[in-house]
């Protein structure tokens, strides 16, 4: 069964499947990290005893030891790193704390590994408990998450499709279209004020536009667009376009967007297509 099909059981939660594995794996981690400095203790233990008694052999000893002590802090980090965040949303998904959830979602600098791990799984606990006011929330805040730079494009992508799933929307696409709903009727702008507010999060690898500005221009080679005639891609951050072989041996080099400067792949980049 796919990642994604999973959500659209009923009965389905992170706490039965993937949460309880990840928990399971890093005290795992915890007991052998722990195994292995209780075995450098008696290692050490040994190594003075044989030093002691006139063996030549203690350094033997000594070098397991200082092996074993490297192996057990080296398991217990992810301990450390992993295991409080997912305890702390292990239990506030069992008491239905949606409200510290979505805190974990409103920290801005995700640049720890173990905060982008807390803001990922507490992503998928709303999912399982409250989809609804996620989708209200992600309706208001989509481009805060779709502008930091600590978030991945891609798992943001795999994220949305979950929460579309388990609103029976066909896919992020379907859900996106109707986040724009959502904030114009709460804000009472007119559509054609909205339609400047960019939404592009392409979960297709094609993203259709209706026309093309007579001014707009390759953003590497400064010609004017022309689909036609060219593999048109688009930077799904700020939508400006170029031509896919020349943004191709720009990224060789650089692995940002050469307008907006976010990380970039050649992989992340959708075609663009008049949509007649």
């Amino acid at each position: 069964m796919s990642f994604l099909s999973k959500f659209t059981r009923p009965d389905y939660t992170l706490t039965s499947a993937d949460f309880k594995m990840i928990l399971f794996i890093i005290k795992l981690n915890a007991l052998i990290g722990y195994f292995l400095l209780s075995s450098s203790c008696i290692f050490f233990i040994l190594g003075f005893s044989f030093l002691i008694a006139g063996f030549d052999s203690y350094f033997v000893y000594f070098i397991i030891g200082g092996l074993c002590l490297l192996l057990g802090l080296l398991s217990l980090l992810p301990t450390r790193k992993y295991y409080l965040p997912s305890r702390t949303i292990s239990k506030a998904m069992k008491s239905n704390n949606s409200k510290l959830l979505f805190s974990l979602l409103e920290i801005e600098d995700l640049s720890k590994s173990n905060d982008q791990f807390a803001f990922v799984l507490a992503f998928y606990a709303l999912v399982d408990i409250a989809p609804n006011d996620l989708f209200d929330y992600l309706s208001l805040n989509l481009e805060m998450l779709r502008n930091n730079p600590y978030i991945n494009y891609n798992a943001l992508n795999k994220m949305l499709n979950s929460l579309a799933l388990k609103l029976d929307y066909k896919d992020s696409e379907e859900m996106l279209l109707e986040f724009k709903s959502e904030i114009k009727h709460s804000s009472e702008q007119s559509f054609d004020e909205f339609a400047d507010v960019d939404l592009r999060i392409p979960v297709t690898k094609v993203y259709f536009v209706d026309e093309l500005s007579p001014n707009q221009r390759s953003m590497i080679s400064g010609l004017p667009i022309d689909l036609k005639n060219d593999f048109i891609v688009a930077c799904p951050n700020c939508g400006n376009m170029a031509e896919k072989r020349l943004l191709e041996n720009w990224l060789v080099n650089n692995n940002i967007c050469p307008i907006c400067k976010r990380v970039l792949s050649i992989d992340d980049l959708p075609v663009v297509k008049m949509k007649n």
